[in-house]
């Protein structure tokens, strides 16, 4: 069986009786330990109400957030309740869940403000009910603020411009689709003497390109900005350099210190947009892309020397292969990857990722098609290639057609298990393969680990396993697979739309957890 559950430390239970039993912990002053009946508008005499235990400063942040989404998913949630819980040394706070009508007055937000001055991060994202001088209120006092997430809020000029003279420390800022942003609005966060910007979110934010050129420029310690149509902007920037240095030999294009850059899933890649990226942005470290038909700008990815993680889609109808370019990208450069995220790519093949790519530690295929896999004379017939460090796995083919692995199951079924035969992988999750079946878990689950991984039998390794529309398993594979190994380390099952377990299944397994007292939880989505 797997390992017997932990019991519940006293904490945990504290904190469960607490939330039960939150009423009692909120009373008035004058009414010797009477039950406060106003809990809702903590007023002008918020003062003079006092903890019957508490206030909550020995609390930590987890425990913080996790009462707050608890008393708001049982309705049991007021103003008082949140004033109570939070307090001065929180340093992350996530609100982005309440959702209560007009709940963000002014009185709670210049409570937040003055009470919670030491908040290193705060996520007010699509609380849009806010009024800009509200959120003006909750930053004022916010001096140590680094992480900072606004996206789909009435943040304006006023609250850009208070973050440039109040918050110092910002890292990470989202705008996410802030109507209220304008060039003004970035001409403030330029104005902030050393920034240290790693993060910027302006996505679905009217900005020029004078404007984000300047702040490119500005922001030094810039790894990440999200913005429209950023890759028709650098081949903008880029051309302008190069039109106006054209007569000279040399050529010192401007450099910027993105290391992550992602393009916009509806931009039709070209290769004047790879060219730019490589002379403008060469210490990209993190590259999303989207290639359509027989797209020549992957012969461009070789020059980003830094580059450890990749993502390609073909989002169009035109068929994108897996061979080709990208092929002899991996034959060259695949040694260099860490994280790989491959999209409807068509004749995919999984043992050349495993033979070219040995340095992975996260490996996600979308839409895998299996019809007519890439060859590669250089692997022998009975070549076994596996990646070491493996540690994250996703395959699906949901969406996908339903021909495209079932041609060569065998093939798919083995160059599978040789990527889960590192006896490392912790995460697994398979979606829409209805070709797997009782077989292949069989054989999975009867395959040697490696001695170095500490485990017998290369599943045991699992501690989080996610099944999505997989219709040719039921709870009968699950139990005697993994639920009654007494070896395995399974913390986590997820089940979605398998329409072979049943929800009485589903309980009947959550039964079998509870009366063996397993360290493993069943989730039903």
């Amino acid at each position: 069986m797997p390992p017997i559950k932990q019991p519940q430390n006293l904490s945990v239970l504290c904190v469960a009786n607490l939330i039960k039993n939150i009423e009692k912990h909120w009373i008035k002053f004058k009414t010797d330990a009477q039950i406060d009946a106003s809990l809702d508008d903590p007023s002008t005499n918020f003062g003079k109400k006092k903890y019957l235990i508490g206030p909550f400063e020995q609390l930590d942040d987890e425990t913080v957030s996790f009462i707050l989404k608890k008393l708001y998913q049982s309705n049991n949630f007021n103003r008082n309740y949140f004033c109570l819980c939070v307090h001065g040394r929180l340093r992350s706070a996530d609100f982005n869940f309440i959702r209560k009508k007009s709940f963000f007055n002014s009185l709670i937000c210049n409570y937040l403000g003055k009470n919670c001055i030491n908040l290193t991060e705060l996520n007010l994202s699509a609380l849009n009910e806010i009024h800009p001088k509200n959120l003006c209120s909750i930053l004022y006092s916010l001096k140590n603020l680094k992480n900072l997430d606004l996206s789909h809020t009435k943040a304006n000029l006023a609250v850009c411009q208070l973050l440039a003279s109040n918050c110092p420390k910002l890292e990470h800022l989202n705008l996410e689709n802030c109507k209220s942003i304008f060039d003004d609005c970035l001409d403030a966060l330029n104005m902030i003497k050393n920034p240290l910007f790693k993060y910027i979110n302006i996505d679905n934010v009217s900005l020029s390109d004078a404007k984000i050129e300047k702040s490119l420029d500005l922001f030094k310690n810039l790894k990440f900005l999200y913005v429209s149509e950023l890759a028709d902007r650098i081949w903008k920037f880029y051309k302008n350099q190069h039109d106006e240095t054209k007569d000279n030999i040399l050529q010192n294009y401007k450099q910027y210190s993105l290391e992550t850059f992602y393009i916009d899933s509806d931009v039709l890649l070209k290769p004047h947009h790879m060219e730019a990226l490589v002379f403008t942005c060469p210490k990209i470290r993190n590259l999303r892309i989207n290639c359509v038909g027989k797209n020549d700008c992957l012969n461009y990815l070789n020059a980003f020397n830094y580059l450890s993680e990749l993502t390609v889609a073909n989002p169009s109808l035109l068929t994108y292969k897996f061979g080709g370019y990208f092929f002899d990208f991996i034959k060259s450069y695949g040694k260099r990857l860490k994280k790989l995220t491959l999209i409807n790519l068509a004749d995919i093949n999984l043992q050349c990722i495993a033979k070219y790519c040995p340095n992975l530690v996260k490996l996600n295929v979308e839409l895998i098609d299996y019809y007519e896999p890439c060859e590669d004379t250089d692997i022998q017939d009975n070549e076994k290639c596996f990646i070491n460090n493996l540690d994250h796995l996703s395959v699906s083919n949901i969406c996908s057609r339903s021909d495209t692995i079932h041609l060569n199951i065998g093939k798919f079924k083995s160059h599978l298990t040789q990527l889960l035969s590192n006896g490392q992988v912790r995460f697994l999750h398979l979606a829409g393969l209805n070709e797997l079946d009782e077989e292949f878990f069989q054989c999975m689950c009867s395959t040697h680990a490696p001695r170095y991984s500490g485990h017998k039998l290369i599943h045991q390794s699992i501690q989080i396993l996610e099944f999505k529309e997989m219709n040719s398993i039921g709870s009968r594979l699950i139990v005697n697979y993994f639920l009654k190994d007494s070896k395995n380390c399974l913390k986590e099952i997820m089940l979605a739309e398998c329409k072979m377990i049943s929800r009485h299944d589903f309980f009947k397994m959550k039964l079998l957890v509870k009366n063996n007292n397993l360290d493993c939880q069943i989730k039903w989505l």
